[in-house]
């Protein structure tokens, strides 16, 4: 079906102008049963088995059982910050040239055992590149009538089990002055961890735009150990980029 929209009563040499959008009418069906989608929040670490339940149940009571699953893994890179350090950058740096995030997708079907549940055992191999990546796990259910119910749960997958945050105090500097990096390791919760090496690298990574970018050149490096407050190294930028 469409709707078309005609203005009329412009000026004479104006021809009149009109729009049209279409719709779809479609029949609406109450829903007989839920789905919902369990799992653990985590905090969830590479090398994690995270088990994911599916339940289906009809509203008048009892599960839907022998019912087609069809599961729905997707992953993304993305970007996470502790609690408690709202001034620090953790994980990929925001930068202004095209997107380095990478997305997984993964499928697979099972049916639903006699309570109306089935259960996903999701590995958590590797993250690649190794920051935190976003995880989610949704499940469709089919029952007899081709009646269609869906749900998913949302999950952080992290590369290790702490992270090391950096602070400067301003994103742009005048070449050859110095550039102070202040560094923490901190757990998933926010706290502080000592005793961390650190390894910290200035790198010139060129024309993000450019067809054929050039690759990413380390200009200066130290290693820090890191401590209950936080610690810093200092560098000298000698050209600009």
């Amino acid at each position: 079906a469409g709707i078309q929209l005609t203005a009329q009563g412009g000026p004479a040499d104006e021809p009149n102008s009109s729009a049209w959008v279409g719709v779809q009418v479609q029949e609406f069906r109450r829903p007989d049963y839920e789905v919902g989608v369990s799992a653990d929040p985590g905090p969830h670490i590479v090398g994690d088995v995270i088990d994911a339940t599916l339940l289906a149940a009809y509203y008048g009571g009892g599960g839907l059982g022998g019912a087609a699953v069809e599961w729905r893994v997707r992953t993304q890179s993305t970007s996470y910050r502790p609690a408690g350090w709202p001034r620090w950058h953790f994980g990929r740096a925001q930068w202004w040239g095209p997107s380095a995030a990478r997305e997984g997708e993964q499928t697979l079907e099972g049916v639903t055992d006699g309570t109306g549940a089935h259960r996903l055992r999701i590995e958590t191999l590797a993250v690649d590149p190794p920051f935190t990546t976003s995880l989610r796990a949704e499940a469709q259910v089919q029952d007899v009538t081709r009646q269609v119910g869906s749900a998913g749960v949302d999950l952080l997958v992290h590369p290790a089990a702490v992270n090391v945050g950096l602070r400067t105090a301003r994103s742009w500097v005048p070449r050859g002055a110095p550039v102070t990096i202040d560094i923490v390791v901190v757990d998933h919760d926010g706290r502080a961890v000592s005793g961390r090496a650190v390894d910290v690298s200035l790198v010139s990574r060129g024309d993000p735009w450019n067809a054929q970018p050039e690759a990413p050149a380390t200009r200066a490096a130290c290693r820090a150990t890191s401590a209950a407050e936080p610690v810093s190294c200092t560098f000298t930028a000698d050209s600009s980029g």
